[in-house]
């Protein structure tokens, strides 16, 4: 009896692993086994990742750049274009930032105060002239 119930769970738990993870996109490696997570059609000036380390982002840090997103966009006029992807269950998200349309000064202006706001943040990581996260689908 006891090996016929082990069975019948075992059967169970192998049919159901194979139909609970079934994806709709087949997964691609790059050339060095990684899988590519990102867009590789563009490269954005400044992209911000807030990450979670089982605790959620840094909302204070968070809401600094929306501040200053803020303040440049309505104070000093800046056309500033940002992709917001979000990617995680614990509010993790990417702010993918063109600033092609801004001079060369505004750019470094507004990437420097980004900089100073996120400096503070332990989970906060910064990279410029990167791709963005692709959305999830």
């Amino acid at each position: 009896m006891k090996s016929v119930i082990k069975l019948s769970m075992l059967s169970i738990l192998s049919l159901s692993s194979l139909t609970a993870c079934k994806t709709k996109q087949e997964t691609k490696l790059s050339s060095d086994n990684t899988i590519n997570m990102y867009t590789e059609e563009k490269k954005y000036e400044l992209v911000v990742s807030f990450f979670s380390v089982a605790y959620g982002i840094d909302t204070k840090a968070k809401a600094g750049l929306d501040n200053l997103i803020q303040q440049d966009t309505t104070e000093k006029d800046f056309k500033i274009s940002i992709i917001k992807t979000p990617w995680g269950r614990e509010g993790e998200i990417d702010y993918c930032f063109d600033l092609h349309a801004l001079s060369e000064n505004q750019k470094s202006t507004f990437i420097e105060a980004a900089k100073a706001i996120l400096s503070q943040s332990e989970i906060v990581h910064i990279k410029e002239n990167a791709p963005c996260r692709k959305l999830r689908e």
